[in-house]
């Protein structure tokens, strides 16, 4: 067998006959892992139905380097299969978008509607005034503290801690200030004598 012949038998695998099969068979006895004979070689074992195709598949994924290539050639893929290029739906480029949704007149209007719709809520946000932030005056805490001072002055403790027990309440924030200001009150009152009302 000469190389015309290779070629010709690996463009035309359908002319394969049983003497090129035992050819085939000789090759691979002397080269087995030259590919395309063993490709050629299954190749006709298949189009004969012969027994020994089975046995020589799983011989031939050892010395093959592709089984894809395997599988595309006894399979008759290797023709029919066309290369398929995915083609993005957008490019990256943001002029090349417009061109695209331009083209396109579903998603246009889809769209276009879409960006009016912003536009407008935009438009009505600058056109609203703006709403002056609340102030939040201190002046009933300023008042209770003072109260809180001038029952310490009077030696009131009890109401005194009473009062920052209502402003713990308040102000989570401060709550260790207060809680640290009422055990204050309540170790002057426990050093001058006072009871303390359970409330």
């Amino acid at each position: 067998m000469n190389i015309q012949e290779l070629v010709g038998f690996l463009e035309n695998s359908q002319v394969i006959g049983e003497n090129d099969i035992k050819e085939f068979a000789d090759i691979l006895a002397y080269a087995p892992y030259c590919t395309p004979i063993r490709l050629l070689y299954l190749k006709g074992l298949k189009q004969t139905e012969s027994i020994h195709y089975a046995r020589e598949l799983k011989k031939a994924a050892v010395y093959v380097n592709s089984p894809r290539q395997m599988y595309e050639f006894l399979q008759d893929h290797a023709q029919e299969e066309k290369v398929r290029v995915r083609k993005p739906k957008h490019s990256a480029d943001y002029f090349g978008m417009l061109e695209q949704l331009k083209s396109s007149s579903n998603e246009t209007g889809e769209l276009q509607q879409l960006a009016l719709r912003l536009k407008q809520a935009r438009e009505n946000l600058q056109a609203e005034p703006p709403v002056a932030p609340v102030q939040k005056t201190n002046e009933q805490p300023l008042q209770q503290q003072d109260e809180i001072k001038k029952c310490i002055k009077e030696e009131r403790y009890a109401d005194a801690i009473e009062i920052l027990c209502q402003l713990n309440l308040n102000n989570p924030k401060k709550s260790a200030y207060f809680a640290d200001q009422i055990r204050f009150l309540q170790k002057v009152m426990e050093n001058k004598g006072i009871p303390m009302e359970n409330k």
